[in-house]
């Protein structure tokens, strides 16, 4: 083992990337049944084909990892939010997810998406389900 090196890397190549998570789902698969890192994005865009809004992650055997969520000033406060977190989960849920993992800044989450100077980080884990109201809701933007 003392003949490993170990590299810090902000721009990994991407076969890097792949091979972990090939690795981990071969090591998985035996208990899941089901491979997992497979990305999951939705957008919302203009009349003009701009990119507006979205929200994108990962499925990862029954979860849904939010990584990035976004909704342009001009779009807040008008439903998109809730709108793209809702399409999210229902694509979600149509593969397999039950469970959601979003990580936001409490400022973000607060009186939807403003009201605090506070960055204190807040994580969010909650049930997906269709048709339901779920904790993911409160958390959009355009409360």
């Amino acid at each position: 083992m003392s003949e490993l090196a170990l590299s810090v890397e902000t721009s990994p190549a991407e076969r890097d990337v792949e091979a972990l998570a090939r690795g981990l789902t071969e090591h998985a698969l035996p208990v899941t049944g089901r491979p997992g890192f497979h990305p999951l994005s939705v957008f919302a865009r203009d009349r003009e084909g701009a990119l507006v809004g979205g929200v994108h992650g990962q499925v990862n055997w029954n979860w849904l990892h939010i990584s990035l969520f976004w909704v342009s000033e001009d779009c807040r406060h008008q439903g998109l939010g809730s709108r793209l977190l809702a399409a999210i989960e229902t694509a979600a849920v149509e593969r397999g997810c039950s469970q959601a993992h979003l990580d936001t800044f409490s400022y973000q989450a607060a009186n939807g998406g403003g009201g605090t100077e506070t960055a204190e980080a807040a994580v969010y884990v909650v049930p997906v389900s269709v048709g339901a109201t779920t904790t993911l809701d409160l958390l959009a933007l355009t409360a």
